[in-house]
Formats: structure tokens, C-alpha cells, sequence
């Protein structure tokens, strides 16, 4: 009966200290906010160093681009091809078909006529990448810029059905621990 108790007793222990770990607050709520913490970290690691965090490969690898030409000068970047859930189409939102026309980071706008070949624009959008910079784009014959900005919050939604751009998205697959 005493081992009964004694056995009791330390189930009873072990379990106040389970559930204080996992209280909020708690060791292991701290635990899952610093690894949620050291992910997005990796990230922003990842696209400082032009790397692509799903695959650990060049960013600049995940589409290929054409110069467009007018009267022998460039005059646009066209997207060739780019890999569906590869680094530009998670940070810009590109798409197969898309032509850039300037790229923006750090305060400096270039217009892509000003580039001397495809080589040089490829390398500036991934300075504009690694640089969380933005692409001047034509889709579909409309004008927008890359990412897309935050759209203001819609009355009346709740934060969960609120739109979303490319970069929310992927903060939230990083804090739900989704593959990219």
C-alpha cells in the first residue's frame, strides 16, 4: 500500500512538472519560441547570402530570364521559367511569363534598359533579393511591383481570413513548421 502511495506520489510530481514546462511561460514554451526564432533567423540568413532555404542552392538558380531587346538595346527582362516554390517565387512572387522593367533596392531604382545583358540583370535581381528588394514588373499588360505590399486590413475579417502577401505566408509556414 505505501509503494501504492509512494508510486502515486511521484506520478503526481512528475506530472505537476510536465505541465508547468508546458505552461505558457513555461521551459518549454520558451524553447518553441527560440526555435521559431533561430528559423526565422536561418531564413533571414538565407536570402542575405542569395541561398535559397528550401534547397540550400543559389537562389538565382530558381528561374532563368531573357533579355528583350529594342533596336539592339536591352530594353526588359523576361521570366523564362521559375521553379514554383523555389526562392523568387516565394520572396517576389514571379511568375513564367512576367518582364521586368526596373529593379529597386536600398534606395537605388535601375530601369533594365540601363543593364548591359542578361547576366548583368539575373545578378541584379539577386541583389534585389538578397537585398529584400523590390522588381518593377508587367503581368498580363499591368504594371505592379514585387512583392506585392501588404494589403491594408479588410474590416471586419479576422486576422486568420486577412489577405496575405508572399512574405506573411512564408513567416507563417515557418512558425507552423511547414516544408518550403
Amino acid at each position: 500500500m505505501r509503494a501504492m502511495f509512494g508510486l502515486v506520489g511521484i506520478l503526481l510530481v512528475v506530472g505537476v512538472i510536465v505541465y508547468w514546462m508546458g505552461a505558457p511561460g513555461g521551459e518549454l514554451d520558451q524553447a518553441r519560441t527560440t526555435i521559431k526564432t533561430g528559423e526565422v533567423a536561418r531564413e533571414q540568413v538565407n536570402q542575405i547570402s542569395g541561398h535559397d532555404s528550401a534547397t540550400g542552392g543559389l537562389a538565382m538558380n530558381s528561374a532563368t530570364f531573357e533579355m528583350l531587346t529594342s533596336n539592339a538595346k536591352p530594353a526588359s527582362l523576361e521570366v523564362k521559367d521559375v521553379i514554383a516554390d523555389g526562392a523568387y517565387a516565394r520572396y517576389f512572387g514571379l511568375q513564367k511569363g512576367d518582364v521586368i522593367t526596373a529593379i529597386e533596392y536600398q534606395g537605388l531604382k535601375r530601369a533594365v534598359k540601363e543593364l548591359d545583358d542578361t547576366r548583368d540583370g539575373r545578378d541584379q535581381v539577386a541583389e534585389a533579393y538578397q537585398r529584400h528588394g523590390t522588381l518593377t514588373i508587367k503581368r498580363k499588360g499591368q504594371e505592379m511591383t514585387l512583392p506585392v505590399a501588404a494589403p491594408p486590413p479588410a474590416p471586419g475579417l479576422p486576422p486568420s481570413q486577412q489577405p496575405r502577401n508572399s512574405v506573411q505566408r512564408q513567416l507563417e509556414q515557418i512558425q507552423q513548421g511547414a516544408p518550403q
